[in-house]
């Protein structure tokens, strides 16, 4: 989606709405300037009321992307674009959220091992308009085939500090 927008953001100023290492690492691979803000929007205690993952990270990604909005409208050089996202892994139709600790992201993998579960990512583009900003909304559903994982892999991994 952002791909065909390269030359476009070159120009403009663009506001990645998270912190994670992983989000800056894609979209700096893109090729345009961003600058990056930890959006106010709390995704721990705001929660869709919906069990469809898309509807999901949608709804999130937005209200992320919405919080960075709000609070950077009236600064002296607003943002044209903000894009906020939410990825969140689906299995057995349930919605598997950010583990809370260790232990819990040691049981989500078990969970997980050797197992096919769905990875789903919402995408949240704001853009400036004549009449304040826009939105535009788009999700991805990746499958993904784990291997089956000893419990000395899954600790280990957990141990390294990676997130899932």
């Amino acid at each position: 989606m952002l791909c065909a927008y390269k030359t476009l953001l070159s120009n403009r100023r663009v506001v990645l709405a998270s912190t994670s290492e992983r989000r800056k690492e894609i979209l700096g691979g893109l090729g345009f300037p961003f600058t990056v803000v930890q959006s106010s929007f709390d995704e721990d205690k705001n929660r869709p009321n919906t069990s469809d993952p898309k509807e999901f990270t949608q709804w999130t990604a937005s209200q992320k992307a919405l919080a960075a909005v709000a609070d950077l409208k009236d600064h002296c050089n607003p943002p044209d674009f903000v894009i906020g996202a939410d990825t969140v892994v689906f299995l057995d139709d349930v919605i598997l959220g950010k583990p809370t600790d260790s232990d819990h992201a040691v049981e989500m993998l078990k969970i997980l091992s050797g197992k096919v579960h769905s990875v789903v990512t919402g995408l949240s583009i704001h853009y400036k308009s004549q009449n304040g900003y826009k939105e535009r909304l788009t999700a991805e559903v990746t499958r993904v085939k784990m291997a089956t994982l000893s419990d000395l892999i899954i600790k280990s991994y957990v141990e390294s500090g990676e997130s899932l």
